[in-house]
């Protein structure tokens, strides 16, 4: 937490772009995002592109998060191997070497 003090200013979060309607121009400066993560990495980058669409009409931006396609099929890939659950946390290595020693290659 930030001790209040001359150097730390209040912002409202902006939850629903379409509150916008009804603030000014000038009372934007008073708003901001806040960028969430999801309980896996596809949510994750759907939060993080819906965060990023707020601060486009917000700010006027043209910001946009994406996973490229090679780095969706290597997690995919390491995904099928076993080394991410269902919620994108990383688990201990198989029992098995061959297999273990397949996922650590892909990590390096």
């Amino acid at each position: 937490m930030v001790p209040q003090g001359e150097n730390t200013q209040s912002f409202t979060i902006l939850h629903d772009p379409l509150d916008l309607r009804t603030v000014s121009e000038e009372a934007r400066k008073d708003y901001c995002v806040v960028f969430n993560d999801g309980i896996n990495i596809y949510e994750g980058v759907q939060e993080r592109q819906d965060s990023a669409i707020k601060v486009n009409i917000l700010y006027g931006e043209n910001m946009w998060c994406s996973m490229s396609e090679k780095s969706l099929e290597e997690y995919q890939e390491l995904e099928k191997l076993g080394a991410f659950d269902d919620f994108s946390i990383p688990q201990p290595p198989p029992k098995d070497p061959i297999l273990a020693n397949i996922i650590m290659n892909k990590l390096i």
